[in-house]
């Protein structure tokens, strides 16, 4: 198997955040490993090749994308792989293993059926998304946002819009944050950031233009950049001061069943676990705020009260 910078990430996750970018010939042998994984187990070279319609060379150069010599070496590690996920013993971070095939989504529209179904996709974005991530880099972005003064979520579309809900979750570690998906008002926000302050971009394919653009002028300015994405090979990964990388994002975004699986809880997850950690470096500080808060909100009720009467 590929060397990761992660030892925990197994073969089909890689598989899965190369598929978008991968030559079409190339694209439905990934397709194919995807959605028929036990089937791909037994099969040979050439079996794979009249399925998925192409020839050896391309069938090689796959191989070669995902860090392997051949067919044989790739095949190898793609049994070991799919075994090792069955049968690796049980700790308390696991989560099970579920492959779910987004196509099987459209055969059965019974709601009953589907709801198990999105649950599985849930749990597969989790499970992806604790694999891809690497830990020091985590604790290096918690070091960062400790550091920092100010805070800034970045991000436009789905992944932007999870901001607002992060927002609610830094702002309890009482460093002053600012949320913005409006890339006209990317720069008025990050303009004002210093040094050591932190922006936190937000975007699971890694491919927007408008918040690359916002980490430029970040960069520029010497602002500490966290990024949170699916594509460790793009450029919001690679001026990144610290990178979580989260699970792979749906093939096309606008055609997937279940946004939330697939774009907004991966951002959601890395985000919240982000302001967990940075609020456990100062537990009191976290708790005096909590308090203070609470007794603030339990007199507006009692307020509210006293008018009713």
């Amino acid at each position: 198997m590929k060397e990761t910078k992660n030892s925990r990430i197994n073969l089909l996750t890689e598989i899965k955040r190369h598929q978008p970018k991968l030559p079409n010939r190339q694209g439905k042998i990934a397709s194919f490993l995807i959605n028929q994984s036990e089937k791909a187990k037994s099969i040979s070279l050439q079996e794979l090749c009249s399925i998925c319609e192409t020839s050896e060379p391309v069938v090689f150069a796959f191989c070669k994308k995902l860090g392997f010599s051949g067919f044989r070496a790739f095949k190898t590690a793609f049994i070991e792989d799919l075994t090792a996920q069955k049968t690796q013993p049980s700790s308390p971070y696991d989560i099970p293993n579920v492959v779910i095939a987004e196509s099987e989504l459209f055969e059965n529209n019974d709601p009953t059926v589907l709801l198990p179904f999105l649950a599985g996709l849930y749990q597969q974005s989790i499970k992806q998304t604790l694999e891809s991530l690497n830990c020091d880099e985590f604790k290096a972005a918690v070091d960062l946002i400790t550091k920092a003064k100010r805070i800034v979520l970045m991000g436009v579309g789905i992944s932007g819009n999870v901001g607002f809900v992060l927002l609610q979750n830094f702002l309890r570690t009482g460093k002053p944050t600012t949320w913005v998906n409006d890339p006209n008002l990317f720069y008025t926000h990050l303009v004002s950031l210093e040094k050591n302050d932190v922006v936190i971009a937000l975007s699971q394919s890694g491919h927007q233009v408008d918040t690359i653009e916002g980490i430029r002028f970040a960069k520029e300015r010497n602002i500490k950049i966290v990024s949170i994405s699916s594509d460790p090979d793009s450029e919001i990964a690679e001026n990144a001061n610290a990178f979580l990388m989260t699970g792979p994002g749906p093939e096309a975004s606008n055609t997937t069943l279940s946004i939330g699986a697939q774009i907004a809880l991966p951002i959601l997850m890395v985000g919240d676990a982000l302001a967990v950690s940075v609020n456990l470096q100062d537990v009191d500080g976290m708790l005096d705020r909590a308090q203070v808060t609470h007794d603030a909100i339990k007199k507006k009720f009692k307020l509210k009260k006293r008018n009713k009467k």
